[in-house]
């Protein structure tokens, strides 16, 4: 169960790595043979409690509570970490082709299609097309039966031998039948994961999404760091009651990812 804490009860048992390192802090405070060096240890101790101690104590934050607030107009990992997090040298790669996603949204989408296992994936803005083939892979390997669909003024090659893919011609400053079309593409009550990756008309782009969007679904809105102010505009007039799913947004600290505030359920979430 979410407990709103990365230091919870199962965060601190043996063997998570947070757990470790409390025990170790609290062991090195308790046994160092200096003040200055125990009070070393308490700060480093009390930094890491509070870096692991969340706001929400529930899962799930009406979005308009949250978004726009200026205690999560934040991220807890510092700038140079967080440019560093999709590589250095390069960007990480997948089948050969830049994916240009860093590490804290891979491992909180690997979360979250375990949990919500959609049966339709919608990509606005294919890039090199490298996140389609992840969402994919990473589908097969759950064993779902998954299509996505990536959407793009400039879409990238197909590749042979996957099928569950579809890279797809799509004008979102212009006509957004195309992005109506692969919404509805999905199975009959089958979740929906929406991933907007484009970073073009935003407001009319989301109210489309918006409109065909259910309870259950999921928006999720990359990069969102300078989309607050239109995220705050479009919550005020959307049809869908929204939730910012905390547990995936804070799950590496406060907005460590990409989706800053904006890992969105569309509620009320299941009690």
């Amino acid at each position: 169960m979410w407990r709103g804490r990365q230091g919870s009860e199962d965060a601190r048992q043996p063997g998570s790595l947070y757990g470790n390192v409390i025990a170790a802090l609290t062991a090195a405070a308790a046994s160092a043979a200096t003040e200055r060096a125990r009070g070393y240890y308490r700060d480093l101790l009390e930094r890491t409690v509070r870096a692991g101690t969340l706001d929400h104590p529930a899962r799930y934050t009406p979005a308009r509570q949250r978004v726009g607030a200026r205690s999560y107009l934040r991220r807890q990992v510092s700038v140079d970490t967080y440019a560093c997090s999709q590589g250095v040298a390069e960007p990480l790669r997948w089948r050969g082709r830049r994916l240009l996603k860093g590490v804290w949204d891979l491992a909180i989408y690997g979360q979250l299609l375990q949990e919500l296992r959609p049966r339709t994936i919608v990509e606005l803005g294919a890039g090199p097309g490298a996140s389609a083939l992840w969402f994919a892979d990473q589908a097969i390997g759950l064993g779902i039966d998954c299509h996505v669909v990536s959407l793009d003024r400039s879409p990238p090659p197909a590749v042979r031998g996957r099928p569950s893919v579809t890279y797809q011609y799509c004008d979102l400053e212009g006509d957004l039948a195309m992005l109506v079309a692969a919404l509805r593409r999905r199975p009959a009550a089958t979740p929906l994961l929406v991933v907007e990756d484009a970073h073009v008309a935003i407001p009319a782009v989301l109210s489309c999404v918006d409109a065909e969007l259910d309870r259950g679904d999921y928006l999720v809105i990359e990069d969102s760091e300078g989309k607050q102010a239109e995220l705050v505009a479009f919550l005020e007039k959307a049809q869908r009651d929204y939730y910012v799913d905390n547990m995936l947004c804070d799950r590496f600290g406060v907005n460590a990812a990409s989706a800053m505030n904006s890992i969105f359920m569309v509620g009320p979430p299941e009690r």
